[in-house]
């Protein structure tokens, strides 16, 4: 629900009145700031406007706030390339939660630092600096930027109230501290993404290098202080389900965000008992090989002419061999369908039972709900 300028005014003006019990005009609202005072919200001005609009949208308005300036109007063409070019690149769309964090600061800078000047241009002169940045040049500049993405109006006016400040400066502290945590292990000192003890601790020994190396290895006790590596898991699943994934990422493998797998026993167990040949091929690789360790030939299969199988030339290459993740990973993607049957057997049979029997008053309710 909107209020034309005049009448959000008016009402604000007599709030305003009554409160303090002025009648002077000079009592008026002539304030940017959104932080207003307690309203009557059963009075008659407000009884129609639902509870959730009271609750988010400002109903000061100070019409002598620019709106269209050159500031405004900067801001707007340079979001606009930047966030044209994100969206053309990465084929997403540009977040506006960017535009209205960063573009107010860069207001206040401009407010700042350009001149009190007007460019004299007839009846479309204009100036550089007509006072300080306003909530509204800031809305317009996100409406102008917003290429796809929706905003939300309580993240621009909490921006411009008094309690925002200290908010502000923590959310300024942490970006700065995310940013060195991510900028020294990806480009400064590499070294920090993966921290391999056990190949600090025996450098020459090839056993042991096997075991902690999280490149050509397992990763046995690795950590990291790279969060791209650690991911979003630690915060969206609970931690009974963290201990499960950790149980089968030592036991068994993980084949998850398309990164080689890393395993504590069964890959060991391959690796030091020569099963499949595991010494022989790269043992964390998804590649076919042939018997002897080379890349599996796969195109000489074919004949030139009608792309047939040369089964003459299969039997001099042999049978494909893979390494021991890859050969594990297969196996485990088809145990998993078969233990999905098995766990909801355990977990969920007596639930199902009861569903079952009781199969024909379910019918029964459903139907009358339906009626």
């Amino acid at each position: 629900m909107s209020f034309a300028t005049d009448e959000k005014t008016a009402v604000v003006s007599s709030i305003a009145e009554s409160s303090t019990g002025e009648k002077d005009q000079s009592s008026k609202v002539q304030t940017s700031s959104i932080d207003e005072p307690q309203y009557d919200f059963d009075s008659e001005e407000f009884s129609s406007i639902p509870e959730l609009v009271r609750n988010v949208v400002s109903f000061e308005d100070d019409p002598t706030l620019p709106v269209i300036t050159f500031r405004s109007v900067l801001l707007s063409i340079v979001f606009c390339v930047i966030g044209s070019v994100v969206s053309q690149i990465s084929y997403a769309a540009f977040p506006v939660f960017f535009v209205i964090l960063v573009s107010q600061p860069l207001g206040r800078l401009l407010a700042r630092v350009l001149p009190d000047y007007t460019v004299p241009l007839g009846r479309f002169s204009f100036s550089l600096n007509p006072g300080p940045f306003s909530i509204k040049e800031h809305a317009i500049i996100g409406i102008a930027a917003n290429s796809g993405s929706q905003g939300q109006w309580a993240s621009t006016s909490e921006l411009h109230s008094k309690l925002a400040e200290h908010k502000m400066k923590i959310f300024y502290i942490i970006t700065i501290a995310t940013f060195t945590w991510q900028f020294l292990p990806e480009f400064v000192f590499p070294m920090l993404a993966v921290l391999a003890p056990l190949c600090w601790f025996a450098p020459s020994n090839h056993k042991i290098n096997f075991l902690g190396s999280g490149k050509g290895g397992i990763g046995l006790l690795n950590f990291t202080l790279d969060w791209s590596n650690i991911t979003s898991t630690v915060i969206t699943y609970p931690y009974s389900v963290q201990l499960v994934i950790f149980v089968g990422f030592v036991i068994t493998m993980l084949l998850a965000n398309k990164r080689p797998p890393k395993t504590w026993i069964l890959i060991p167990v391959a690796y030091f008992g020569n099963i499949w040949g595991s010494p022989t091929y790269d043992i964390m690789s998804n590649t076919l090989y042939t018997k002897n360790g080379t890349d599996y030939p796969f195109q000489s299969l074919y004949s030139t002419g009608n792309q047939q199988v040369n089964e003459t030339r299969y039997e001099e290459i042999g049978l494909s061999y893979a390494g021991a993740q890859y050969t594990w990973g297969i196996f485990m993607w088809y145990a998993s369908y078969i233990s999905s049957y098995v766990w909801a057997g355990l977990f969920l049979a007596p639930k199902m039972w009861s569903l079952w029997k009781n199969r024909k008053d379910l019918a029964k309710f459903r139907t009358d709900r339906l009626k």
